[in-house]
């Protein structure tokens, strides 16, 4: 990916005049591009080459400065949602359907289809109150130009892409049907995520060798997250080597010899995705899952068995391909007119948690009240009363932006 994440940041370079709409917020750099280069030689990702044969760690050990480094505002969002979902449940009697509440909150979705890193997740304990708008100090930072990647795709269109899917199996007991899909609310926050692109390279027995490293740099240096991308070999002859040379034994040997280092890095520390290496901070999902209100009746129809509910996360994050990217990529770039865009700010994100915590406990309330679940124990309400107080503080507590959509 080497060659092909880096090219579209080249091009780029005269993003520096780009504007953002007012919602965007941005996380500044906490640390300088020298810093991000010795941030990326950690020591995990040393310790492969300590491992290799002389030749091979002589070559890493000259390969400790990048071709290409550039810091970069990478547009993503952050998702809060409740959705209500039609779902079939094999319970042991006979298939049930009921509808599924599912709260997200603090979702991740890329806000740009760069190549693979658009398909990695640099979700983390992103702070409210470092939250900052964009303004024009913050296309320079500590003395480097910082390439103002625009925001190409939108976590809205998804939702409609979700209800043309029809339905798909979470796995051999539970089936959803996406064209049922209705969002109770949604809030998608636009951030700017800071991050040093780094592209090293080599031309290694006639084969060039290269490897994309991104450092996070919205954390402190000592917590900043490292992705290394997972070796890739050029597919074209370098322009220095020899025509013929590309397909003999000994460049076969090369590329082979490059298999084993890939293979050595799996053997240490750190944790794997397809497309990149994680050596000291492990990959961040998508989707997080807050909470997920089943039907009581589903409860019912279980008797005195326990329902075994799938890992729904992991089953959102597959689905997030590039393919779907590129279906939710906008019309017009920075385009943000839809209201359901909201800054990352406090007054927002609480109104929104607070409408999601209501509804927790207006579901709790209906189900005793329907007398699926047992009364709570020093109640001052009947189930009844409780029920109806919920669903009036909930009328109350949803945000008036959203009260404009319905």
């Amino acid at each position: 990916m080497l060659a092909r994440a880096t090219r579209p940041c080249r091009k780029l370079h005269n993003r520096r005049s780009i504007s953002y709409p007012a919602q965007v917020r941005a996380f500044p750099f906490k640390f300088s591009p020298v810093d991000a280069v010795a941030r990326a030689m950690s020591p995990e990702f040393m310790a492969v080459a300590m491992t290799m044969p002389p030749r091979i760690n002589n070559f890493w050990e000259g390969n400790k400065t990048p071709d290409m480094i550039s810091a970069v505002w990478f547009p993503a969002w952050l998702v809060d949602a409740e959705l209500e979902i039609s779902v079939t449940f094999k319970a042991p009697a006979r298939p049930v359907e009921g509808s599924v509440t599912a709260v997200l909150l603090n979702s991740y979705f890329p806000g740009h289809t760069m190549d693979k890193i658009s398909t990695a997740s640099f979700l983390s304990e992103f702070a409210l109150e470092e939250a900052v708008p964009f303004s024009k100090d913050l296309k320079q930072q500590f003395g480097t130009d910082v390439v103002c990647l625009p925001f190409k795709t939108s976590p809205l269109a998804l939702l409609d892409a979700m209800k043309r899917a029809g339905e798909s199996p979470v796995d051999d007991i539970f089936r959803v049907d996406s064209s049922t899909l209705r969002t109770n609310l949604v809030a998608a926050y636009p951030i700017l995520i800071p991050l040093y692109l780094m592209r090293f390279q080599s031309e290694f027995g006639g084969e060039m060798v290269s490897r994309t490293v991104i450092v996070e740099a919205h954390s402190e240096f000592d917590d900043a997250r490292v992705s290394i991308e997972r070796l890739q070999l050029s597919t074209t002859k370098p322009a220095s080597a020899d025509a013929s040379a590309f397909d003999t034994v000994q460049a076969m040997a090369i590329r082979k010899t490059m298999r084993i280092i890939e293979n050595r890095t799996e053997n240490v520390s750190g944790q794997h995705t397809a497309d990149f290496w994680y050596p000291n901070k492990g990959p961040s999902p998508f989707a997080n899952l807050a909470a997920l209100t089943l039907p009581p009746e589903w409860i019912q129809a279980m008797g005195q068995q326990t329902i075994v509910v799938p890992d729904a996360d992991s089953w959102l994050d597959q689905n997030i391909t590039p393919k779907l990217i590129h279906r939710t990529v906008l019309p017009k770039e920075n385009v943000m007119d839809d209201p359901r865009i909201r800054p990352f700010t406090n007054e927002e994100v609480s109104a929104v948690r607070s409408f999601f915590e209501i509804g927790a406990e207006r579901a709790t309330s209906y189900a005793i009240a329907a007398g699926f679940t047992p009364p709570l124990e020093g109640a001052s309400q009947t189930p009844q009363e409780w029920a109806r107080s919920c669903d009036q503080r909930r009328q109350e507590a949803t945000p008036s932006w959203w009260k404009g959509l319905q």
